[in-house]
C-alpha cells in the first residue's frame, strides 16, 4: 500500500555522460512510486492501560445471639471480722512470762487477773487426767472461792524447768486455812499467751 502523499521528486547531485549526445546530464530519480521497505518496523500498537478492579471483601456473618440466660455472679463473700485486738507485751510474752502472771495475780488473790492469764477452753488436771476445773467459768467459781476464804493464801516456786511451750514448777502453797503448806509439782502448757492445760502432781 502507497503511502499517501508520496509525489516528490529528488534530484541527486551526481551526473552521467549521454552517448548520443555526447553531453552531461544529471541523474533523476523518482521517488513517488517508492513501495514501503518490507523491513519497515511498524509503529507498536500501545497496550491498553490496565484498569483498576475495586473488590470488596464479602462481610462475615454475625452470629446469632445465644439463647442461654446470662450468668449471674456469685455474691461476695463479707470479709470476715478482724480479730480482737492484742496488747504487744501479751503477744510478745513467752510461757514463762505468762506463768509469771499468774502466780503474782494468785499471790495478790486478784481473781480476774488471773482468770485472764487462761484460754477460755482451758483445762486443769490432777495429775494425769482427772479433771479438776474446765472452762474459765469453772476456773473463776474454784479459785474466787479460795481467793476469798484465804487472805494470806501464797505460792513460791523453788525451781523451774522450761521446754517449749511447757513450764515445770516445784511450787509451796501456804495460808490455806486449817491446812500444812503444800508442796506440789505443777506443769502449765502455753500457747498464744495463754494458758491452755495444767496439770498438779501432789
Amino acid at each position: 500500500m502507497r503511502k499517501a502523499g508520496l509525489g516528490i521528486l529528488a534530484v541527486v547531485a551526481a551526473t552521467a555522460c549521454n552517448p548520443q549526445t555526447g553531453t552531461v546530464e544529471p541523474i533523476v530519480i523518482d521517488l513517488s512510486h517508492r513501495e514501503p521497505s518490507a523491513t519497515a518496523t511498524p509503529s507498536p500498537t500501545p497496550s491498553p492501560t490496565p484498569t483498576a478492579v475495586l473488590r470488596f471483601a464479602t462481610p462475615t456473618p454475625m452470629a446469632a445471639p445465644s439463647s442461654a440466660p446470662t450468668p449471674v455472679p456469685a455474691p461476695i463473700a463479707p470479709a470476715p471480722a478482724p480479730a480482737p485486738a492484742v496488747s504487744a507485751a501479751v503477744s510478745a510474752a513467752g510461757p514463762e512470762q505468762i506463768v509469771d502472771r499468774q502466780l503474782d495475780a494468785f499471790n495478790r488473790r486478784d481473781l480476774e487477773a488471773f482468770v485472764a492469764t487462761y484460754a477460755s477452753g482451758a483445762i486443769l488436771y490432777d495429775y494425769p487426767d482427772k479433771v479438776r476445773q474446765s472452762g474459765a467459768a469453772e476456773i473463776r467459781k474454784t479459785y474466787g472461792a479460795l481467793f476469798g476464804g484465804n487472805p494470806t493464801l501464797q505460792v513460791t516456786v523453788s525451781s523451774r524447768i522450761l521446754q517449749g511451750p511447757f513450764v515445770v514448777d516445784h511450787e509451796t502453797v501456804t495460808g490455806i486455812a486449817g491446812a500444812p503448806p503444800s508442796t506440789q509439782i505443777v506443769i502449765y502448757e502455753v500457747w498464744d499467751g495463754k494458758i491452755t492445760r495444767l496439770w498438779i502432781l501432789k
